[in-house]
Order: C-alpha cells, then sequence, then structure tokens
C-alpha cells in the first residue's frame, strides 16, 4: 500500500513540475510477469511516438526489470528528448549522461 502511495504520488510530482496530462502505467503493482512487460513495452511505444516529456519513477527496478531493459529505456528517451525523474531529481536522458544515470 505504501509503495502504490508513492507511485501514484509521482503524479503530483509531475503536476509540481508543469505537465498537466499525467497517465500512470502501474503495471508493476501486479504480481504476473506478463503484466509488468507489457506495461513496459506500452511506456517505450509512447516515448517513440514523441508523447512523453518525462519518465518518473520512484527507482530505476519501476521500470525496468533488468539491465538491458533499463538501458534501453535511456537509450529512446534520449532520442526524443524525454527527461527521467524521481522523487527529488530531474535527469537529463541525454546519451553524454549514460554515466551519471546508470
Amino acid at each position: 500500500m505504501i509503495s502504490r502511495r508513492r507511485q501514484y504520488g509521482l503524479v503530483d510530482r509531475a503536476k509540481q513540475l508543469g505537465w498537466s496530462n499525467v497517465d500512470v502505467i502501474d503495471d508493476d503493482l501486479v504480481a504476473r510477469a506478463a503484466d509488468c512487460s507489457s506495461g513496459f513495452e506500452r511506456l517505450l511505444a509512447i516515448i517513440c511516438e514523441i508523447r512523453v516529456g518525462a519518465v518518473l519513477a520512484i527507482e530505476a527496478s519501476r521500470l525496468a526489470r533488468n539491465g538491458r531493459d533499463w538501458h534501453t529505456l535511456i537509450e529512446f528517451c534520449g532520442l526524443v528528448c524525454t527527461l527521467i525523474v524521481d522523487e527529488t531529481d530531474l535527469r537529463s536522458s541525454h546519451p553524454n549522461d549514460r554515466l551519471l544515470l546508470a
């Protein structure tokens, strides 16, 4: 329950940063791995469609279940200039910032 509250609290963080249209992908809150994968794939798809200004997460493990997926996410965000935001920091996903994000 605390995790869910923290995750949905990121909606408020996004609005504080100026985004008014916020979608939540909460597939990681369920136990089935197939659901987690579909949520991650949906996230990558909307990033590639350049419909996302920022990706907010409590921690990297909420977005990707392994290092390969995390690096794919960073790569896609960098290609379309999508920011990566957590509860305290706002980070560029520029390819030159990979060492900072990894």
